[in-house]
């Protein structure tokens, strides 16, 4: 059972890579982060840096709420 659930979590990491959903911007934010929270940015970067995300700008539907 553990092998499986392993398994469909680093298939779902991926497909958050693959798909754009985890990724850092160009300020160096990434995208599950609440930008104006400095902690919230830090605990972003630590989840970022495990999924080995990549630099790339934010998806429309992610900035139109600013």
């Amino acid at each position: 059972m553990n092998a499986l659930i392993a398994e469909a979590r680093k298939k779902y990491h991926k497909e958050l890579l693959s798909s754009g959903v985890m990724t850092i911007d160009s300020k160096g934010i990434p995208s599950n982060a609440d930008s104006s929270s400095k902690l919230s940015i830090n605990i972003a970067h630590g989840i970022a840096d495990q999924l080995m995300a990549e630099v790339h700008e934010k998806a429309v539907g992610q900035t139109s709420g600013a």
